[in-house]
């Protein structure tokens, strides 16, 4: 099995934030949660190509 895990850190603008009323915020917020999925599918794509058949 191979496992891969990495602490992320809150970025500092988004720190002290209301998401609920800031509209600005809330988008700046969700794109950045959008490319972490994004780059969670692509490390994932290439962990099947490294690693056939472990998962």
């Amino acid at each position: 099995m191979v496992v891969h895990f990495e602490e992320l850190k809150i970025p500092p603008q988004f720190i002290g934030k209301n998401y609920d009323q800031d509209g600005e915020y809330r988008l700046q917020f969700q794109g950045w949660i959008n490319q972490l999925w994004q780059d969670k599918d692509a490390l994932l794509g290439q962990m099947h190509r490294e690693f056939p058949g472990k998962h």
